[in-house]
Formats: C-alpha cells, structure tokens, sequence
C-alpha cells in the first residue's frame, strides 16, 4: 500500500474513533488497530519522513526550534542559556533531534498551554508527543515537537 493511501486510511480510522468518542485516538490506537486488521502501522510514514530529512533539513527544523524555544541568535549560532554559562552553540550542534536533554525543555513548552490547544492539535499532535516520551522514540517525539511548531506558526 503507498504511503499516502496508508495516511488516508489511517485518518480515516482516527475520523471513526473520533466521531464515537474514544477517548484515545492517538497512533498508538490507530497502530493497534492497523496490526489487528493486517495493515502496516503509521510507524511506516513517519521513518520514511524521517529518513527523508537530510541534513539541512535537520539544521532548519532544529534552528525552528530554537527560535520557538526564543534562543539568542547571532551568526549561525545561538546563545544557551543554561545556568547563564555564555555557550554560543553553532546551529550545526543543535542536538533537539538527538538529544533528550535537548528535545525535554522543548516538550516542556509545548505542553504549557496544552488545554489551550484545538480538538484536532489536541487528538494529534499533542497525543504523538506524548506517545514518543513514552515510547522513548525522540525520532518520533521530535517529528511531532516540529509539527507542533509549525502548527503554531500557522495559527499565529
């Protein structure tokens, strides 16, 4: 099955859970119910997506999170404020992608305002973050941090 048709179904199923009150609706379900009817899993479109990210993608999404996270930046490089220790760090090392300690205050943030957030942002998105922390996928986890991101901008 191609990839797009695999998101129309798995959309469709999370329309289905939705629509009946489920109060899980998250891939994990949309998952469940995929292994259980002989369908591959949304795992599937998101390795793809991320395989896909080159390397200047990576550095493009990692600097849109530190402008989200309201980093200082001067030159390609950005200030961390942790303990005031002066670091400038150059957006090739932004380790949101790699790093927990560097994804965690992000997730923090997009948390905060969370039962601000839209029904759908809140059945997605916000459902996916929390499914890669307890999953312990940070791929995952930050796909869904960036998608939060951009979700922002655009309702902004």
């Amino acid at each position: 099955m191609e990839v797009e048709k695999l998101k129309e179904v798995h959309e469709a199923i999370r329309k289905v859970l939705i629509d009946y009150d489920c109060e899980e609706c998250g891939d994990c379900i949309i998952d469940e119910i995929s292994n259980a009817v002989g369908i591959p899993t949304t795992t599937v479109y998101y390795e793809e997506e991320f395989i896909n990210i080159n390397r200047d993608a990576m550095e493009k999404t990692n600097r849109l999170i530190a402008e989200f996270m309201g980093l200082k930046e001067h030159k390609g490089s950005y200030y961390l404020p942790l303990y005031n220790s002066g670091d400038w760090v150059p957006d090739v090392e932004l380790d949101y992608h790699t790093s927990w300690d560097w994804l965690m205050p992000v997730i923090e943030k997009c948390l905060v305002g969370e039962a601000e957030q839209s029904e759908e942002m809140s059945n997605t998105t916000i459902k996916n973050i929390y499914e890669g922390i307890c999953s312990q996928d940070i791929s995952f986890a930050y796909k869904s941090v960036v998608k939060f991101i951009k979700g922002q901008e655009v309702n902004n």
